[in-house]
């Protein structure tokens, strides 16, 4: 009954027989990933507690809804939501025990060959016999989460039914900077915190950046926020270029990718992090240095024809880890390739 909005949004059909009086669970481990109940006779509600993703869906109908059925389906799905959310709530509430637990088994003294070869210093790691855990905590500083990185840069991994959405990890003082940086992940945020001391807060996900960014908005509205994205665009879809546009223009701020010569190509590199292993950190500090300034509008920024920039004058090439047109162009010693939103 329900195959079309699974596909829509490829999520494994139920494994249990769907009903009315309480959410049926499936997939992921321990077989919990989804809940779902049914809204009236043709309608469902389903939550996805690992993407934090939910929807109320109908299938069309020839006929118009009478306004009391749609207030009807409006209000069976408003509470299915709230059971839903107290469900995560709890689930968030053991797993923050949990991770905390487990946090204690790391080290706040270590060496990490992952920060090594990264050429970043220690901002909060914990360290363990193969890798590093980076504490994840709220706006109003309750912790919930950890992720983990490998010292062999392998997969990183929060904890099991943890919370994640808005957590962050924070380099510097987040309650007295005037204006912070926040960037994907962890080694990034320490490079661009390296580069320019300013505050700057680790994400985690591209995902993420809107509920961070939305949280520290929320709490420090005076706050200058500037998103330093990831330019993944050596994938067929340019996630982090894709995802700080769209934080950036829901909160009316503005972000800025990372420009990478050409003969970097092989390397394939996306963030800044990656321009600081390759670049330098004073490469870095260069693209950074006025992010905060009043930037020009990036189809105003005319090509910089100095050899002494270390980067070409004209990039047409998507080696330079640009793909669009109005963002080919290499910004002058004064201007950073920074995008303005509002």
């Amino acid at each position: 009954m329900f195959s079309e909005f699974f596909a829509e949004y490829n999520i494994p059909t139920p494994t249990k027989p769907l009903n009315q009086n309480g959410f049926t669970k499936w997939g992921g481990n321990n077989n919990n990933r989804y809940s779902a109940k049914l809204i009236g006779d043709d309608g469902i509600y389903l939550k996805d507690f690992v993407a934090d993703f939910d929807k109320s869906w109908f299938p069309k109908r020839s006929t118009p809804l009478s306004s009391e059925e749609i207030q009807k389906r409006k209000a069976i799905a408003t509470e299915a939501k709230k059971e839903a959310d107290a469900i995560q709530r709890k689930q968030h509430e053991e797993a923050a025990i949990k991770a905390s637990n487990d946090l204690k088994i790391y080290s706040k003294t270590g060496n990490s060959p992952y920060l090594e070869r990264k050429k970043i210093k220690g901002h909060g790691e914990q360290y363990g016999t193969d890798n590093i855990a980076i504490p994840m905590h709220d706006i109003d500083g309750k912790f919930w989460n950890f992720e983990t990185i490998p010292h062999d840069g392998g997969v990183k991994k929060g904890q099991f039914q943890a919370k994640r959405k808005g957590c962050f990890h924070v380099i510097g003082d987040l309650p007295k900077s005037k204006e912070i940086f926040v960037a994907e992940g962890f080694a990034t945020a320490a490079s661009v915190y390296e580069a320019t001391n300013i505050t700057t807060i680790a994400a985690f996900t591209a995902g993420n950046l809107d509920a961070v960014v939305s949280a520290i908005k929320l709490k420090y509205p005076e706050m200058v926020i500037t998103i330093a994205a990831d330019n993944d665009a050596w994938g067929e879809v340019n996630t982090g270029k894709i995802k700080a546009k769209e934080a950036a223009l829901m909160h009316g701020i503005n972000y800025i990718l990372p420009i990478f010569r050409p003969e970097l190509a092989e390397y394939k590199p996306t963030d800044f992090n990656d321009l600081h292993v390759h670049s330098g950190i004073d490469e870095v500090q260069r693209q950074l240095s006025h992010a905060f300034d009043d930037v020009t509008s990036v189809t105003d920024v005319q090509p910089n024809d100095s050899a002494d920039s270390g980067v070409t004058d004209y990039v047409t090439s998507p080696d330079c880890g640009v793909t669009e047109d109005e963002e080919s162009q290499i910004p002058t010693e004064m201007q950073c390739p920074c995008y303005v939103t509002v």
